[in-house]
This record gives C-alpha cells, sequence and structure tokens, in this order.
C-alpha cells in the first residue's frame, strides 16, 4: 500500500516538473529575440524580418485556403509591432503636394532699379510760361527733385559749349510738352561756368525752354564742376521716381545719340507706366 502511494505520488511529481518544464521553455521561446549567426542580437526591425521570413517559407508546404488567412493576420501583427511611435499630427492642417512644373520661382532680381507702375495717378505738373534760370549747387537740386514727390522727374546734364548736348536738346524739350500732363517733370541743369551763363541763358530762349532751367552756381569750383554734380560724361540723364528716389541713369558714354534718345524714351515711359 505504502509502496503504491509513493509510486502515485512521485508519478504526479513528475507530471508536475514536466508541465512546469514546458510552461518555462514556452516563455523562454515567448521572450526570445532572434540572433545572427555569430550570435548577436538582431534590432526590432531586424526581428520582424526574420520572423517574417521564416513564416513565409512554411507558405508552400500548408494547405493555402485555411492556413493563408492565419499567415496573413500573424504577417499583420508582427509588422505592426514595431516601434511604438505615434503618427505626426498634423493639427487638421491639410497639405498639398505641387508638381515641379507648377513650382514658382522667384526670378532673379536685377542689378537696376526697376521703376514699377504708380499705385496712384501721378500729379500733373504745369510747365512755367517763361523762360528762366536759377543758380544752384547740387543739395538744392536734390532739395528741388524732393519736391515733386509724386511726380517723374528727368534731369538733363548739358554745357554750352557741348555740341551733342545742344543737339540732344530739343528731344529733351519735346518729352517736357509730351508728358507734363502725365506727371513728368523736366529739369536742365547746365553744368557750367559762370562765364558762360549768359551765353547759356540765350540758347534757352531762343529753344522755348519752358522748363526747369538750372545753372552750376558761382559758389562752386570751375574746375570741379562736373565732379560736383557726379556726371562722368556729356550729355547725361537722371530719371527720379515719385518716390523720390533714383532709379536709372544713362550717359553717351557708350551709346550713340540715337540709342541714347531711345534709352531715355524707353525709361521715362516705364516710370510714367506707360510701357
Amino acid at each position: 500500500m505504502d509502496s503504491t502511494r509513493k509510486a502515485e505520488g512521485g508519478r504526479r511529481k513528475a507530471e508536475v516538473g514536466g508541465q512546469r518544464s514546458e510552461i518555462g521553455t514556452r516563455r523562454e521561446a515567448e521572450n526570445a529575440v532572434p540572433t545572427t549567426a555569430s550570435g548577436s542580437r538582431l534590432s526590432t526591425l531586424d526581428s520582424r524580418l526574420f520572423l517574417n521570413s521564416q513564416l513565409f517559407t512554411l507558405i508552400p508546404h500548408l494547405r493555402m485556403g485555411v492556413a493563408l488567412p492565419a499567415i496573413v493576420g500573424l504577417a499583420t501583427l508582427l509588422n505592426g509591432c514595431g516601434d511604438n511611435k505615434s503618427p505626426a499630427k498634423t493639427d487638421g492642417v491639410k497639405t498639398k503636394t505641387v508638381p515641379v512644373a507648377e513650382q514658382k520661382t522667384t526670378p532673379k532680381q536685377p542689378d537696376e532699379r526697376k521703376p514699377v507702375k504708380p499705385a496712384v495717378k501721378l500729379k500733373p505738373y504745369d510747365p512755367p510760361k517763361t523762360v528762366e534760370l536759377k543758380d544752384v549747387t547740387p543739395k538744392e537740386l536734390q532739395e528741388f527733385i524732393a519736391t515733386q514727390k509724386g511726380r517723374v522727374v528727368l534731369v538733363d546734364y548739358w554745357f554750352v559749349d557741348c555740341p551733342p548736348c545742344r543737339k540732344a536738346f530739343p528731344h529733351t524739350l519735346e518729352l517736357a510738352r509730351k508728358h507734363a500732363r502725365d506727371g513728368l517733370v523736366v529739369v536742365s541743369m547746365c553744368v557750367d561756368t559762370l562765364g558762360n551763363r549768359d551765353r547759356g541763358l540765350s540758347f534757352l530762349t531762343k529753344s522755348n525752354a519752358r522748363v526747369v532751367n538750372f545753372y552750376a552756381s558761382e559758389k562752386l569750383d570751375p574746375e570741379t564742376l562736373p565732379d560736383e554734380f557726379a556726371v562722368p560724361s556729356f550729355p547725361m540723364y537722371r530719371l527720379y521716381g515719385p518716390d523720390g528716389k533714383q532709379f536709372q541713369s544713362l550717359t553717351s558714354t557708350s551709346l550713340d545719340p540715337e540709342d541714347l534718345r531711345k534709352k531715355v524714351d524707353a525709361a521715362v515711359l516705364s516710370a510714367l507706366g506707360r510701357s
């Protein structure tokens, strides 16, 4: 009797031990991380790839009608158990992908300030009724230009004994007559010595130059007059926009008279917003 009970107790202990051994083996298998041939542990991503490769090697040996749904479900579970990162929040803002062909590029800015069409209509200019001549310094010239904001100002630099200047001057007067109502103010700036002032006034009177006529002040050094007014060559033109800032200058240095005239015409029309 005692020997029978001892045998029965030994058998039960063996069963319990086997069950515990089986449970332990299962837990070790569940917690196991695949390793490489060298024994190093694989990363989470490598583990998923490893398990997937092992899983799909079984597909040819299984009945597809029964096993495929289970395989797909298991593969989805494995692939969804990587890094537990939440998707980036967009806060409800929808993004739109623009094709490369439709993407806008910033145009290259020109070296020279280009006039834009005035936002408001320029103030018309009422030219003088008679031909007058006033002496000014470069500073006083700039002060006058500042008073003409809201209009476009064209300054024609010349001197009495300059044949190209005298030849081009009628075109300057034509621009003044044609565009005064459009807001163009023409300034005739004679950069010459005091001894030629009377001759300059005579030329302006004969030309009926009913524009703003200035003459270089006697306060200035006759030897440095062109430098005082920053004129490298004659004739020369400077154009100022409605904001009072210079945006273009044109000289005869690299242009023949006809090309210079066309450049001046185009610059004036552009400044007036008529190009």
